[in-house]
């Protein structure tokens, strides 16, 4: 058996239970191979960086699938991830948790940063700030020692930067700032390797979830960059797994997640809200005519990204959409974008850089002129989209459902984020399923093959208290 990080506790964990070895992988070598054997290469380059594993925070890789995964690197020790994650802790506008760990800061910020100007005069000190954990090994705490070194940066820029103290223009542009700096120590550091090897380029680690980096590398080399549906935590058991298995061929785990956890329930549930059969064409029609539909079928995503399977689906050309679903639905912060889902075979009619495997909403290309009207609730302030691109093949519900909506409507997108709602995780039964139907602004859920509607009597909910 193969574990990520083998110690003492995992000794116990399985101790009486019939292992006879445990083998220890690597954090960021587990990452690589997640990545890795996940893409289209036969040899590629992998960047594996995050807040910290027991092998640091930024290491770099060649693999093959002849001779395996090896470290290229020096020991980079950059730490990249922490302190883009506590920028986020002075910002009024990013809601965060009670626990002080604000784990969901990073994406936050990576949506609000479109909103602000870069301040030259910042880059210097937000740059050393950066680097106040570089070199240092990870330790318990780490972040919380990280936030307490905002207050000398607040000094640099001369801006109060203690939990919540800071708002509006000044909080985007240092979101802004912290952006464009974390971009370019990732760039300075990966191009030079890049030219050097000129290979493809797998990303992983939890800062692979940065889309506007991964598009600005995209963009700066000629060689093709692949980002795994599971690039962050979640994807290190599989990582550990195909490393020893080392597969010749690609291995695909988007729809790998838990199956619904209680089937049993189904039944019930058709009988007492009157659900009924549905296919594609009725599912199109639907969200032609403006409604917000919610999707639970088969195995959920193996992955922060909701691809389909855990879906809330909507029209983006309807005018006043993206505050729906985030006023009345998803109750989350405005800023924050929605993604788009097209058709694989459509990405470049819709996108004007879209040029890397897109299926995993990885890259945040330019939304084209023409179509930013019709793509609406789906593109940034900045006029990106952090787009999904789906194949008959990887899920033919979904692909005919945009092939009828295209019929209906003249373009083939739609608005993609996942069913979840606010403080709460990705639905993983019937029961939350029909609850959020109940209790959000939802119209429609489809269970498997079943369209359940909101009974009539049901009132538009009201934002919960902040």
């Amino acid at each position: 058996m193969v574990l990520h990080g083998a110690d003492s506790y995992a000794t116990q964990l399985f101790e009486g239970v019939g292992v006879k070895s445990i083998e220890a992988v690597d954090h960021h070598k587990a990452h690589a191979a997640a990545a890795f054997y996940e893409s289209p290469f036969d040899r590629s380059l992998i960047v594996s960086y995050d807040g910290g594993g027991n092998d640091g925070t930024f290491r770099i890789f060649l693999a093959s699938r002849e001779t395996g995964i090896a470290a290229i690197d020096d020991g980079h020790r950059l730490n990249l991830g922490i302190p883009y994650r506590a920028i986020a802790h002075p910002i009024v506008e990013i809601r965060k948790p009670d626990d002080g760990k604000e784990r969901s800061n990073a994406g936050k910020l990576m949506g609000l940063a479109a909103f602000g100007q870069v301040r030259p005069e910042w880059v210097e000190p937000v740059r050393d700030f950066f680097m106040t954990c570089s070199g240092k090994d990870t330790f318990s705490g780490m972040y919380l020692w990280v936030v307490g070194q905002l207050g000398m940066l607040g000094q640099r820029i001369g801006l109060p930067l203690s939990r919540n103290a800071l708002s509006g223009a000044d909080a985007f542009d240092l979101a802004a700032t912290a952006q464009h700096v974390f971009e370019r120590i990732f760039l300075d550091t990966v191009l030079p390797i890049a030219a050097r090897y000129k290979l493809p380029i797998c990303i992983s680690g939890g800062c692979a979830l940065n889309v506007m980096v991964n598009q600005q590398l995209a963009d700066l080399i000629e060689w093709p960059v692949f980002v795994p549906p599971n690039p962050n935590d979640c994807g290190l058991a599989q990582g550990a797994l195909l490393l020893r298995s080392r597969p010749v061929e690609p291995v695909t785990v988007t729809y790998t997640g838990p199956a619904i956890q209680d089937p049993e329930a189904l039944p019930a549930a058709v009988a007492r809200l009157g659900a009924v059969k549905t296919g594609t064409k009725e599912i199109a029609e639907l969200l032609h005519a403006g409604n917000v539909i919610a999707v639970m079928r088969g195995r959920s995503e193996h992955g922060p990204r909701a691809l389909g399977h855990r879906s809330i689906l909507a029209d983006p050309s309807v005018p006043g959409m993206k505050d729906r679903l985030n006023n009345h639905v998803k109750f989350r912060e405005t800023f924050r974008p929605y993604a788009p889902v097209v058709r694989v075979a459509d990405v470049h009619r819709y996108f004007d850089n879209a040029r890397n495997d897109m299926s995993y909403m990885s890259f945040n290309p330019t939304v084209s002129l023409a179509w930013r009207e019709k793509l609406a609730a789906a593109t940034h302030v900045d006029g990106t989209a952090r787009v999904q691109t789906i194949a008959s093949t990887q899920n033919p519900w979904l692909y005919d459902v945009l092939t009828e909506f295209e019929r209906l409507s003249g373009f083939g997108a739609l608005v993609n984020t996942s069913f979840n709602s606010k403080g709460r995780p990705i639905v993983t039964s019937v029961a939350e399923a029909v609850d959020l139907l109940l209790t959000t602004d939802l119209d429609y859920l489809v269970i498997e093959d079943w369209l359940f509607r909101k009974p009539a009597d049901e009132q538009r909910p009201r934002s919960p208290s902040t």
